[in-house]
């Protein structure tokens, strides 16, 4: 796959490790990690599986370029290594989709899910994975603190209740007005690194300085207690704890 061509925002990737801008990014990310697979020399062995949050959650609510995942899965699939996407915080049509990695088309081997998927909040969480992967024999997984029958039903009436009335595209048309608001205060605020998101899944990052991009705490604390004073909860999260992260609950469209 050439990624010469690929356009991305001009928005800097605050958290980037590699120091690179979206405009510029190459997937160094990625590029790193087949070079850990393939040099006999890394240090690193060959691991059974790649786990990675399609959108990174208490990391700061960060979106990777379109083309990261498709990569991934490339190298994945050449190094026989299992694909596991974390879709624990982003799935369930938080970001628009009702999975986060659908966004790119990508399909991993194996999906980690919880949180919404309990309704109101019963405590329930599912691993979902290819076919060829359900080597273990009838009756193997059963235990007695395997699940819980209500949480169970919650879970099912849940997932009903999201096709049934379209959360996820609910969610998208939602995000894509509250994220449109935030780029415009970005725009015109000088401590507001980047504003990102997906659907609902969103993050605001602070920082002392717009070039440098020198993250600062205090700043989303701040706005953690103004907001929490107007009855808006938010929670602060991110590399260095100053991303004011966004996680409204989905409502039907009917309300």
């Amino acid at each position: 796959m050439d990624f010469s061509s690929l356009s991305f925002s001009e928005a800097p990737m605050i958290n980037c490790p590699f120091g690179r801008e979206a405009h510029r990014c190459s997937l160094e990310c990625a590029r790193y990690l087949e070079h850990l697979l393939e040099d006999p020399h890394s240090g690193v062995g060959k691991p059974a599986a790649a786990i990675v949050e399609p959108i990174q959650g208490e990391a700061g609510s960060i979106v990777p370029p379109d083309a990261f995942l498709p990569e991934l899965r490339r190298i994945c699939d050449k190094h026989e290594v299992l694909l596991i996407c974390d879709e624990i915080q982003s799935g369930l049509g938080r970001t628009g989709k009702m999975f986060a990695f659908e966004h790119t088309g990508t399909i991993p081997d194996v999906v980690t899910m919880s949180k919404a998927l309990g309704g109101l909040g019963f405590p329930i969480s599912a691993i979902a994975y290819k076919e060829k992967l359900n080597t273990m024999p009838p009756g193997k997984t059963i235990g007695t603190f395997r699940g819980n029958m209500i949480a169970f039903a919650a879970g099912a009436k849940a997932l009903s209740f999201m096709l049934e009335n379209k959360v996820p595209q609910h969610a998208l048309e939602l995000g894509k007005k509250a994220l449109s608001w935030l780029k415009e205060i970005e725009k015109d605020s000088a401590i507001i690194g980047e504003a990102r998101g997906r659907g609902l899944m969103m993050g605001v990052e602070f920082v002392k300085d717009k070039r440098t991009k020198e993250p600062c705490a205090d700043y989303a604390k701040k706005a953690r207690t103004l907001c929490h004073l107007r009855g808006v909860m938010l929670e602060v999260g991110g590399h260095y704890n100053n991303v004011a992260r966004f996680l409204p609950p989905w409502s039907s469209p009917r309300n």
